[in-house]
């Protein structure tokens, strides 16, 4: 009997035979195979990782606060290199009064002073105060700081052009942007509006709907956004030379400047397509302040316009120049020593105008030595003498009496 058969019934027996075990070897192997993992395809290895954004925005934001600034510094450092001819011309004038090289006479107004007045074919020393565009508020301001220095002025012309006396709708983009009027200025003028409920500046950058105060402290600081299309225009220095023979010669003219050069012009100005004469209330405070200053000073000031083409003087309704007169010596009464000096608007003829508003060369210089000789003689015995007029309702004037300048 062998020992299977002899183990009890109750009993589990092992089969541990050399090929039991070659059986179960075989079968781990098996497994271990089913179990193997088959490779998949990864290639995040090989893209491009995106950059940080945190860092890449850190380093933009740098980058342009960087650029900003230069492009702020060189604005508010180079204003000559693109900025109009109206900036070295202010300068000029600036310097004039700032180092009181003033003249016994002092001129006054818009740019048609400008180019009328040429103070050397003058027989007194006269300084030619006037600015491109500027109305009654800028006049204030200028003065103003003319009367800071020791030695007052004998006599003061102030010859605004007939339609700077409605509006100043240049304040913001030529004596805001040069810097004529400072930060105190701006604000006072903005005061003044508001007190007076007259909304005429507020309205005219209706672009950049900004507060007044922000508007005046950004154009104080010099923002560059505010000064793109100067620069745009000024191709960024182009302006450079230009400007500087534009200060040289303002400074040696003593403020004279030549706007039109043409030998003769018809072109009608602005008296000739605005039939109704009208007194902003804003233009007429700084007018009035600016006539107290003076007459409290003791200084005479002759009020009258500088000529205009025949071709605008026959376009005038008589009632244009009416209103206009009216008004100037309603306010010549208020202060002792002002005097209206007739006729308002005077006409001369056509040829000795460069364009439509300004003489040319030519037409400053005779009617300066005009002038000059009515100066003089306020100046000497106070007689206010008609100022120079070449021109009547039909044909330019012919004789002696109405003005020497049709004799030549």
């Amino acid at each position: 009997m062998t020992q299977s058969q002899t183990a009890g019934p109750g009993m589990l027996t092992q089969d541990h035979t050399p090929s039991r075990r070659l059986k179960e070897a075989a079968a781990e192997t098996s497994a271990e195979g089913s179990r193997k993992v088959v490779p998949t395809l990864d290639n995040t290895a090989d893209q491009p990782r995106d950059p940080p954004s945190a860092a890449f925005l850190a380093w933009f934001g740098v980058a342009f606060v960087v650029a900003f600034g230069v492009v702020w510094i060189y604005v508010a450092m180079a204003p000559m290199a693109f900025l109009s001819r109206d900036y070295p011309l202010w300068v000029a004038k600036r310097m004039l009064m700032d180092e009181c090289r003033l003249g016994s006479v002092l001129v006054f107004g818009d740019s048609r002073a400008m180019a009328a007045t040429v103070p050397d074919v003058m027989p007194m020393s006269v300084t030619n105060l006037a600015q491109s565009g500027a109305s009654p508020i800028e006049t204030y301001f200028a003065v103003r700081r003319a009367l800071r220095c020791p030695t007052s002025p004998k006599l003061v012309v102030i010859a605004h052009s007939a339609s700077k006396f409605g509006g100043d709708s240049d304040y913001w983009t030529s004596f805001a942007r040069n810097g004529f009027l400072d930060y105190g200025d701006m604000r006072e003028v903005d005061h003044d509006a508001a007190r007076l409920h007259d909304k005429e500046i507020f309205d005219l950058p209706s672009m950049d709907h900004l507060q007044p105060a922000l508007r005046d402290f950004l154009f104080s600081v010099r923002f560059p956004p505010l000064y793109f299309g100067s620069l745009v225009n000024g191709f960024i220095a182009a302006r450079w030379k230009h400007n500087h023979d534009a200060l040289h010669d303002g400074l040696l003219s003593s403020g004279h400047a030549v706007f039109g050069n043409r030998s003769g012009s018809s072109s009608i100005a602005g008296e000739g397509h605005n039939p109704i004469y009208k007194t902003s209330p804003l233009m007429n405070l700084y007018f009035s302040r600016t006539l107290a200053l003076l007459s409290d000073r003791g200084i005479p000031v002759l009020l009258f316009s500088m000529p205009v083409n025949r071709a605008t003087y026959m376009r005038m309704p008589p009632e244009f120049t009416i209103r206009f007169e009216d008004y100037l010596q309603a306010e010549a009464r208020h202060f002792p020593g002002i005097h209206v000096v007739d006729p308002v608007i005077p006409c001369w003829p056509d040829r000795f105008f460069g364009d439509a508003w300004h003489f040319n060369a030519q037409g400053a210089t005779a009617y300066s030595r005009e002038l000059g000789v009515r100066l003089r003689d306020v100046l000497a015995d106070g007689i206010v003498r008609n100022s120079p007029n070449a021109c009547t309702d039909s044909m330019p004037a012919m004789g002696p009496s109405e003005s020497t300048v049709t004799l030549r």
